[in-house]
């Protein structure tokens, strides 16, 4: 992705996460549910246990979480993460209450669940993609925001709803099957992404890692921003902080949390996190 692009791409996001709930109430034939857009700052406005009639996709704008589906199986979700819930299974979805979470939902008929995964768009065990943020996924919810705002006629918007549900979930799917073909560069940079991931403790050597690529570190470090959208080193305090809040979360203390992830001292830890959070950690200690 170029710089242009990211630039874009972040200022679309940007205006997308506005501090007003946009919702559209439906009627399906069991039960009813709508379309909107929603800010999450609370854990009781997580979904525990919960069985809908009709099929719910939940396209992940900002801010991180997990997603227990009908499985069983738990998901870490964040930007770009579209989740599937189907009708009639029970699932939960839980975020973290730090006033970052964002997303789009939209319903869909069983009825239309049921003939996408006769066409193999859908599957029923495929709970969670990795479609990735994107204007054009973006751009279409808002358009379909902008349709709930103005029209009227109920039986006509069901009908748009219905058919832009599935168009979303196609356009998904597109985007998927066009990153489904990797490069042995895109994999090699997946697998360093995964990596970095659970590096807490900040132990590995970015210029190892690309050593291991028979890369050159400047290469290395421009094919990662490309493919994940933040340079290594980003990246993994990103994934630090991540992490940082989830223990924080737990009522770990600052400097259990500084000791944790591998910081020399909680004054370390605590200028680190409020250069990415823009709140000290007993700050974001006294939102929970």
């Amino acid at each position: 992705m170029s710089k242009k692009s990211q630039s874009t791409l972040q200022q679309v996001v940007e205006r997308a996460c506005r501090s007003e709930v946009i919702h559209r109430q439906f009627h399906f034939k069991l039960g009813g549910s709508g379309w909107g857009f929603m800010t999450k700052s609370e854990s009781g406005h997580d979904y525990v246990r919960r069985v809908n009639y009709e099929y719910i996709g939940i396209y992940v704008l900002r801010g991180h979480g997990r997603y227990v589906d009908h499985i069983g199986n738990e998901h870490q979700v964040g930007p770009g993460d579209l989740m599937h819930l189907p009708p009639g299974k029970e699932h939960s979805v839980y975020h973290l209450p730090d006033g970052q979470w964002a997303e789009y939902y939209f319903p869909m008929p069983r009825e239309m669940y049921d003939t996408l995964c006769y066409l193999q768009v859908l599957k029923s065990d495929q709970t969670l993609w990795h479609v990735g943020l994107h204007v054009s996924m973006i751009e279409q919810c808002e358009n379909q925001l902008a349709m709930l705002r103005l029209q009227e006629n109920e039986a006509w918007l069901f009908a748009q709803v219905t058919l832009s549900s599935a168009n979303l979930i196609m356009a998904a799917r597109q985007l998927m099957l066009q990153q489904a073909s990797p490069t042995q560069q895109q994999v090699g940079i997946m697998q360093a992404r995964q990596q970095l991931e659970e590096d807490w403790e900040a132990q590995l050597s970015l210029q190892s890692l690309a050593k291991n690529l028979n890369m050159s570190y400047e290469r290395f470090r421009k094919l990662f921003k490309q493919f994940v959208g933040h340079s290594p080193g980003e990246f993994r305090i990103l994934r630090r902080i991540d992490r940082a809040k989830t223990l924080l979360l737990k009522q770990y203390t600052v400097a259990e949390t500084a000791g944790q992830l591998g910081y020399p001292d909680a004054f370390s830890f605590s200028k680190q996190f409020k250069r990415y959070t823009g709140m000290s950690p007993t700050q974001f200690k006294r939102t929970i």
